[in-house]
This record gives C-alpha cells, sequence and structure tokens, in this order.
C-alpha cells in the first residue's frame, strides 16, 4: 500500500488493495504446495488509512478437499517487515538495511499524484540501481513460508529449503533461477529430499484404476483428461481379471467392477468398496441369450423347466436376463436349474462365495467341462451370459440365439422401460475413500469430462473414430432412439434403472433385500456444483 500506486489500485470497486493484488499471489502458493482443490476461505479485510482508501491488509484460512489447511497474512501499511524473518532479503533479492525503517512512507509523502505514476512506471521505487546483467545473490521470494507435513515442518528462504525432520533438520540449497519468483515454489518440490533418506510428499496423490480401455475412458487412460488433484495410474485389463483381482484381493485404488458382484459385497460385513454413478459398461442383453438346436426351445417361454448355464450365478448380465424374462415374458428365475462353471475354459468358479434361497437351484459344472460345448452338445438347453461362446460362431447349426432379432426386440424394451441394462459400476476402495473422500468427486468429474470427449469424437465425419464403415449413421440412428446423452452418468438420470437393478438383485437371492441408492454411492456425486 506504501509504494507508488495508480489510483485505480487504491479503488477496491476498480480492482485495488492487497486483497487483488497479494491474496492471489499467496493462494497460487499454497495451492501449489497442497496441490489439491480447495474446499473453502474464510478471510477478514481491513481498511485502516483513509490516505490510502483501499483494503490493506487480510488474514485467511484455507482449507482443502484432502483435509490439509493454509492460514495466510498480509498486512501492506509497512510497519513491521517480514523480511526480517530472512534474513533482511528484500522480495527482490537485495540486501535490506534495518536501519532504513520507514524511509517509504516518507519519500511516498513528498509524492505529487503524477510523481507517484510515473514512479510506479519507473519500477524502480526504493531499488537500489544495478547493472542489467548482474546475477541475483538470491532466488526472490514472496514473504515467510512455513510448511507442516506429517514427517517434518519445511522453512522456504531465498536462499533454499529448511527441512526439520523427527532427530534431524538439512538444509537444501536452492540455485537463483532465470527467471524470477516463477521457480521459487517449483524449486521447493524437487529439493525437499531429506538428507536421511526422506521424501517430503506435496504432490498429487496417485491412485491405481483397472478398466478395460473404452473410447470413454481414452482419455483419463491418455492423460488428456486428469482428475483434480490426482495421479492416475491406469491399467488396461480384460474384465474378468479386474473383477477377479479387486474383489478377491483388493488390488487396485479404484477399478471397474461388476454391478451386481459390487451390489453383493454391500450386503457384507465391513463392505470394502464405494462405487461412483459412473457406468464405462451398459448392454442391452436379450443377444445374449443363447439356445441349443437340441434343446426344442423356439420362445422365451420354453425356457420354464430347462437347465441353463451361466459362467456365474451372481454375473450382472444373467441377472439382468432373469429379470428381464421375469418382467417381459412371465419366467420365474426359480422355474429353471441353473448350472455355472467356465464358459470357455474349465475351473471357473463363483468369484464370491453365496448364500441363496433354497428356491434356486444351482450346480457346478464338472472340473474338465465348458459350457460352450456342453451348448453345442445339449447337455444343456440354454445360455445366459455376457459373451457370445465361441461355438456360436464355430458350429452354427447348433447353437443360435433365442432373438435373432435381438436389434429390433431391444429396441422396443428401450422403447417400453426406458431402460439401457447398466453392467459395470467404477468403484474405490473404500479405505482409500475415508482417507481421501473429495476422490469421490475429483474422479466423477474426470469420467464425465472423458466421456464428453468421446461423444464428441464419435460425430466426427471427417476420419472415423472407429472401423465401423457406417458408424456416423450408427450414431445418428441411437440418437434418434435414445436421445444425445444415450449413456448417462450420475445418479437422478439413472435411479429407475438402478433401482430395477437392485430389485432384480433381490428377488433373485443375491442380496438380503433390496438396496437403497444412498447406500451404494458416495454422498459427494449425489449433487454438482453449478456456476
Amino acid at each position: 500500500m506504501f509504494r507508488p500506486r495508480r489510483p485505480e489500485e487504491l479503488d477496491s470497486a476498480r480492482g485495488g488493495g492487497v486483497v487483488y493484488s497479494q491474496a492471489a499471489h499467496q493462494i497460487d502458493v499454497v495451492r501449489r504446495l497442497v496441490g489439491q482443490p480447495v474446499s473453502s476461505v474464510r478471510a477478514v479485510a481491513a481498511n485502516w488509512d483513509s490516505s490510502r482508501p483501499s483494503e490493506g491488509a487480510y488474514t485467511a484460512l484455507v482449507t482443502f478437499e484432502a483435509g490439509a489447511a493454509a492460514s495466510l497474512t498480509y498486512s501492506g501499511y509497512a510497519h513491521y517487515d517480514s523480511d526480517e524473518l530472512v534474513g533482511w532479503i528484500a522480495e527482490l533479492v537485495y540486501d535490506k538495511d534495518p536501519d532504513r525503517y520507514g524511509e517509504a512512507r516518507k519519500r511516498l509523502a513528498t509524492l505529487s499524484s503524477q510523481d507517484e505514476i510515473e514512479a510506479k512506471l519507473k519500477r524502480t521505487y526504493g531499488v537500489p540501481a544495478v547493472a542489467a546483467d548482474t546475477p541475483a545473490p538470491h532466488h526472490e521470494h514472496f514473504g515467510f513460508i512455513i510448511v507442516s507435513c506429517d514427517r517434518a515442518d519445511l522453512k522456504l528462504s531465498p536462499k533454499g529449503l529448511s527441512i526439520y525432520g523427527d532427530t534431524e533438520r538439512d538444509f537444501q540449497p536452492i540455485e537463483p533461477p532465470a527467471l524470477p519468483r516463477k521457480e521459487v515454489i517449483d524449486d521447493a518440490q524437487p529439493t525437499s529430499r531429506h538428507s536421511i533418506g526422506e521424501t517430503v510428499t506435496m504432490t498429487r496423490l496417485s491412485l491405481s484404476l483397472a478398466c478395460w480401455g473404452y473410447d470413454r475412458t481414452e482419455a483419463l487412460q491418455t492423460g488428456a483428461v486428469r482428475p483434480d488433484g490426482i495421479d492416475l495410474n491406469f491399467q488396461v485389463l480384460d474384465v474378468e481379471e479386474t473383477f477377479f483381482r479387486m474383489l478377491r484381493n483388493r488390488e487396485f485404488d479404484v477399478a471397474e467392477l461388476s454391478m451386481s458382484s459390487y451390489c453383493v459385497t454391500l450386503g457384507r460385513e465391513n463392505p470394502g468398496f464405494i462405487a461412483i454413478p459412473v457406468f464405462p459398461s451398459r448392454f442391452f442383453r436379450h443377444s445374449c441369450i443363447f439356445v441349443s438346436a437340441k434343446s426344442g426351445i423356439e420362445k422365451p417361454e420354453d425356457l420354464v423347466g430347462k437347465r441353463i448355464g451361466v459362467p456365474e450365478y451372481q454375473m450382472t448380465a444373467p441377472v439382468w436376463i432373469r429379470g428381464i424374462l421375469q418382467d417381459e415374458y412371465g419366467i420365474d428365475p426359480a422355474s429353471v436349474t441353473y448350472v455355472t462353471g467356465g464358459e470357455e475354459e474349465p475351473g471357473r468358479e463363483e468369484k464370491l462365495k453365496l448364500n441363496l434361497p433354497d428356491k434356486f437351484k444351482v450346480e457346478p459344472i464338472g472340473p474338465t467341462q465348458t459350457l460352450k460345448r456342453m451348448l453345442a452338445d445339449g447337455e444343456i438347453d440354454a445360455l445366459h451370459t455376457a459373451r457370445a461362446p465361441s461355438t456360436f460362431y464355430s458350429e452354427p447349426g447348433k447353437v443360435r440365439r433365442l432373438f435373432p432379432n435381438f436389434v429390433d426386440v431391444e429396441k422396443a424394451y428401450f422403447a417400453k422401460t426406458g431402460i439401457f441394462p447398466i453392467m459395470h459400476v467404477v468403484a474405490i476402495r473404500r479405505d482409500v475413500y475415508e482417507k481421501n473422500r473429495w476422490i469421490a468427486q475429483a474422479l466423477y468429474k474426470a469420467f464425465v469430462e472423458a466421456q464428453r470427449l468421446s461423444y464428441e469424437q464419435l460425430l466426427v465425419s471427417a476420419s472415423l473414430k472407429t472401423m465401423l464403415p457406417w458408424q456416423i449413421a450408427a450414431v445418428e440412428d441411437t440418437i434418434a432412439t435414445m436421445g444425445r446423452e444415450w449413456w448417462p452418468y450420475g445418479i437422478e438420470k439413472n435411479r429407475h434403472v438402478i433401482e430395477t437393478f437392485t430389485r432384480y438383485h433381490h428377488e433373485q437371492g443375491l442380496s438380503p433385500r433390496q438396496l437403497t441408492i444412498e447406500e451404494m454411492f458416495a454422498p459427494e456425486t449425489f449433487a454438482e456444483f453449478r456456476i
């Protein structure tokens, strides 16, 4: 405030005062250090001198979504000089003489308004005259900075970084930069390595994510979209591998999960996961009901009393298939016998142990058998699955679809119900989420943005995004049938679909009661901010 200022710099309505001129820099400093989104700011500003009629001081408390907090204080009234705390080194690197206290105010009192403007333009007020090519003796700085971490305290000064650990302290010098001020905080991070081998971390949160390589997640995989405050280690895996490793061993921080398997875990003591309303896989499953040519099955009602293969009873695709057959064709899920096991390879088991009501008849196949072979040979009558069995293509005379015209059937189903079945959901390990609850919204926003880019790319006709020759026609037909946002994320746009699925899940004995949406998804994702 007591340096030369233009008139607008002393007028709050025109962007004057230290809140505008100084606070923004302090906010940038602490945001850079913490590396997380700001969640709240509480501040008080003061205007104590009528001769400089704008806010000249403030103090603020800034909190971050990860739980960190920063206190900021600034006074522009030229009383206490905080450069004393950094060895009397001025912000612009020259050494100060403490005996020249008060000179800024004294000199300013002698200047006319025009003289003050001219002094401002020269930008040399109170700065010793030096040659332009004189090397800077120190780093520029922006006041006294202390950072308290879990393993150390850090003090940033014009000469370097002091690190105060549990039992030792260390000093890491910082060479003056070629570009002033910009690198003050940049240099604080790579040099904050303790001499005893500990690194004080002030970076983005690193999370592992396992997911298949969808078009709607490609921008997350390539890094074109980055979640706020998060570095993703994106691992592209087949969904079966992801499900197995996440459900059995909890190997990833975040993963695509079977919607049914996720719901099963919620019925257990101390559920290990919490979901966000992102659905990377959706699929109409009328096309995934296959029948043996030896079964005599011609229409859905013929399935009653038959032996039906399913890779796993709790798989999401069979849950939807059983529910659709019940609602649309009156087929009780308990009216058939389910035969479980590997579709293409022997030895597959349920990923999760089930405790089904007695009315559901479920039996495993033999240790060397596969469902694809049993279907072709007529040992089972039908198959509910997510993947078409290889014998459908290699032995078409023995295996066929129950609904050959499945596209027409599925479009009619959507027109009647408004349901585009959800197959997979994105789930976060609950222990990771509880430590960093802000990541639910950060991840959700990133998935939404990655999907938005995919929507746009699918309509580009200059060069096709996929290898489908009639991609544009397919997209336009989908929009005409299902609307421009045909694959919605979020709670409200999917409430009816989710509640239908949880009803099926409960009716088929997989959950002891119908789950509520509120217990399925992180509460931080139920509402979005608006500007």
